[in-house]
Parts: structure tokens; sequence; C-alpha cells
């Protein structure tokens, strides 16, 4: 697989993330639940399983980069650090396992939710946010991970056979 039609796919999906997908869910469910799509990092994060840590890191600081620029994030940076964080880190791990279905969507909700806890220190870490820990986790983090897990499992057998025509690739990755 090219790595210009995996770029060209995540950025249709990034631009479909930010347009159509608001469209679909509600923005505040009962008792104030919120949820974020994150199908970019989804995305990102099985190019870093099935294919190569440093490929993942490059498309999760270039799109995490793009979601601060364009979703008017208030400060540059973070969504590209996590989602390069995130990226990187599930790469590493998914060297040192098999990778089954079980195996990669463990490894992608783990990655989803260290990706919104460092989102959401860094905000609290600047004082942008001031919003209790417990409260993030019962009405954003949950949620958000229940809703772009069910997107994984959706797309896990078109992206596992997509990203597979490389996979020898991922064998081939220097130390």
């Amino acid at each position: 697989m090219n790595n210009k039609i995996i770029w060209l796919t995540i950025f249709i999906v990034f631009i479909l993330e930010g347009t159509l997908v608001h469209w679909l869910i509600p923005t505040n469910w009962y008792n104030g639940l919120q949820v974020a799509p994150h199908f970019v990092l989804v995305l990102v994060l099985f190019v870093s399983i099935c294919r190569n840590r440093h490929l993942g890191l490059v498309f999760g600081l270039m799109f995490g980069l793009m979601h601060d620029i364009v979703y008017a994030s208030p400060m540059l940076g973070p969504h590209s650090f996590s989602m390069g964080l995130a990226a990187y880190s599930a790469g590493v791990i998914a060297r040192r396992m098999k990778i089954t279905l079980s195996s990669s969507l463990f490894t992608i909700s783990f990655f989803i939710v260290l990706y919104d806890i460092a989102n959401i220190s860094l905000y609290r870490m600047f004082r942008v946010i001031d919003v209790p820990f417990t409260t993030t986790f019962t009405d954003f983090m949950m949620p958000t991970l229940l809703f772009n897990l069910l997107f994984a499992v959706v797309i896990y057998v078109p992206a596992r056979k997509w990203m597979e025509s490389r996979q020898e690739h991922r064998e081939d990755e220097s130390q």
C-alpha cells in the first residue's frame, strides 16, 4: 500500500470527522455525556500497529497538528503531541505481540484513553480547563472510547486487509 493513498484516506476521514460526523451524533446526551469522534486517531493507530511505528508517528504528528489548527484548539500542539505519542507507543507495543482482533482492539482502546488523558492533562496543566478528572472520565472519556471502539470494530477487517499488503515491512523495521 502506497503511503500517499494512506495519507489521502486519512485526510478524507479527517474532513468527514469534522463535518458529517457531528451531524450524526447528538452534541449533548443524557446528563451531559459528550462524544468526540477520534476516527483519524483510530486509523493512525491501525497504521502504527499493522505497518510501522515511525509512519504512525509521522501521521500522528501531522494530523494532530492539523487538528490543533483546523478545529480551533485553544493551544497549538496538544493533539499533535498526544496523537504522535499514542501512535508511536502503539507501534512499539504491537511489535512485541501477535496481532489479533482482541489484541488490536485492546491496544486501540488503551491508546484512545491515553490520548484523551494526555490532552486533558495538558489543558489542565496550562489552565485552559478546570474540570475534575472524575467528571471528565465518566462524562467524556468513556462515551468517546465506546463510540470510537465501535468504529474500530466496524473497520477492523477492511483496515487489516488494506494494511496486510505491507505486513512484511513491519517485520523488517529497524530496532
